[in-house]
């Protein structure tokens, strides 16, 4: 999902297959819409639920319940985790907190030799998307961050 559509776009978050999105309108049935928008990259099926049905089914069924709290509480903790990487305004402080959080959340170790190594799988576009920063920025500090040997 994105910010801003109009401006330059702002990756919010990656939607994997098979997880829900859109949940937060919920929470905007007062003020109406939100302003994000989603793009899919890949070919997908989406479903819409109508919000008197979805609310009517987790009244009914505590298991969906409790799987939408549960979700709800990864996007917080996510959200929280980007907040963290925005507030700092240094390109090398903000791409390093959000590598380490990435190597966390979808990194790979490395081959025995090499533990304390974790393999990370993503573009300079996608840092920045991630870190707001534009992806020559990203370019140049990855390659500082590199000649000091820390990536």
């Amino acid at each position: 999902m994105t910010a801003k559509p109009h401006e330059r776009p702002v990756a919010l978050c990656t939607i994997e297959p098979d997880q829900p999105f859109g949940e937060l309108c919920v929470c905007s049935t007062r003020t109406g819409m939100r302003e994000t928008t989603a793009c899919a990259l890949l070919a997908c099926e989406v479903f819409e639920i109508k919000m008197s049905r979805f609310l009517g089914y987790l009244r009914q069924n505590r298991a969906a319940l409790e799987a939408m709290m549960f979700t709800l509480c990864l996007r917080l903790t996510d959200a929280e985790h980007r907040i963290e990487v925005m507030a700092h305004r240094e390109a090398a402080q903000r791409l390093g907190r959000l590598l380490l959080r990435l190597a966390t959340s979808r990194g790979r170790k490395g081959p025995v030799g090499l533990r304390d190594t974790v393999t990370v799988s993503v573009s300079h576009s996608e840092l920045a998307e991630f870190a707001g920063m534009s992806r020559p920025h990203v370019t140049v500090t990855m390659g500082r961050l590199c000649r000091r040997g820390l990536v």
